[in-house]
């Protein structure tokens, strides 16, 4: 992802979001807590329009276009009962929310997700907004995981795990702030190596070049070997507290992995400290998505634990965003996905990258526009 935030400073955010009165709950507590009041963080057994309530609508703002497409997008993305993430970040969508938080939680819950993967600023983190806690209590109520993520460049995490400490002591003071339903189920980490084309620093001089740094103990080696130790660390602080850590990957480095020019990236190595990761197949053909993501999910070896995602991005100059070519492609790319990644135990579901770019194409009134 080019917006590249590094969640593990969020991460503990969500762990020990406890008041005073709370110490030591975790959030398999928040969920019995949902549960006993009606909700529930498991996904849908099969999308059905009982899931969608005339109130969520209403939050939510929808069109009954809105409601004929979200229904359609639920079909298509939760196959087989299976949870679907988004991105969302404060600049493109949390902003414009500020002074709406529940109607974007009910947006989102139209659609079907399940895990929210939140960038919404460090400042409101910091401050622990009004916005922030009206926006996790809402998703908590339909049921929705919200992970958080950091505003960093991967560059320095990956330089200075200092500053991964310092992410972290902002979440925790966040979790100490705010109240039952207003917390973190984790962090959705979003480092990436393969994005430092200059050297990292002169302690770690270190440069990904995809034609010439290839090999066992080459820069992109030694770069992905550092990214593992800071998401180990990160994960033992997390897990100790109960919460969650996530990853977002490059599906090439699975797949040098296999061919013998890497020996660290592969999937099970990034999910020794990680409870899930986030495949970035930012392709526009189906075909091309899945079989970039498919070694992954070979390799894989538990259960629930590797996503795809695609991105929906708006203005998106990269050419690997599929929000141009439509909403019917769209649905044919996520039932696709879905279809074929079912065949892997280890599938966890399908993600989108970002938020904006999909609300767009939700509210065309054609295909494209």
């Amino acid at each position: 992802m080019q917006i590249r935030y590094f969640i593990l400073p969020l991460v503990l955010l969500v762990f020990s979001c406890n008041t005073p009165e709370e110490k030591g709950s975790t959030i398999d507590d928040v969920r019995q807590g949902l549960e006993n009041s009606g909700s529930t963080d498991e996904p849908q057994t099969q999308p059905d329009d009982t899931f969608v309530t005339e109130a969520m609508i209403s939050a939510a703002e929808a069109t009954e276009l809105m409601v004929e497409k979200a229904a359609a997008y639920r079909e298509a993305s939760m196959l087989d009962g299976k949870r679907n993430g988004i991105y969302v970040y404060s600049g493109a969508t949390f902003d414009a929310y500020v002074s709406k938080p529940e109607k974007l939680a009910a947006r989102i819950a139209m659609l079907g997700f399940k895990d929210v993967y939140l960038s919404p600023g460090s400042s409101r983190i910091t401050n622990a907004s009004d916005a922030l806690k009206k926006f996790i209590a809402a998703c908590s109520t339909y049921g929705i995981d919200v992970y958080a993520i950091g505003s960093a460049e991967s560059s320095q995490y990956l330089a200075n795990a200092a500053r991964v400490t310092q992410d972290v002591n902002q979440i925790i003071a966040y979790n100490n702030k705010v109240s039952y339903g207003q917390k973190f189920a984790g962090i959705s980490a979003d480092i990436e190596p393969h994005t430092i084309h200059e050297k990292l620093s002169g302690t770690y001089p270190y440069t990904w070049d995809s034609a010439a740094n290839y090999g066992k103990g080459k820069d992109n080696d030694q770069l992905l070997k550092l990214t593992l130790e800071r998401l180990e660390s990160a994960g033992t602080a997390l897990h100790s507290a109960g919460l969650k850590l996530g990853e977002a990957i490059f599906y090439n480095y699975q797949i040098y992995y296999d061919q013998g020019q890497l020996e660290y990236g592969s999937t099970t190595q990034f999910l020794k400290s990680c409870d899930y990761l986030v495949t970035m197949a930012y392709l526009t053909n189906k075909e091309s998505v899945w079989s970039k993501s498919e070694p992954g999910l070979k390799a894989a070896g538990k259960a629930n634990s590797v996503s795809i995602c695609v991105k929906t991005r708006i203005n998106n100059d990269s050419g690997s965003s599929i929000q141009s070519l439509g909403w019917k492609n769209l649905l044919e790319v996520a039932k696709y996905i879905n279809q074929k990644g079912t065949a892997y135990e280890s599938y966890r579901g399908f993600d989108m990258f970002t938020f904006d770019g999909i609300e767009t194409m939700w509210e065309w009134k054609n295909d494209k526009n």
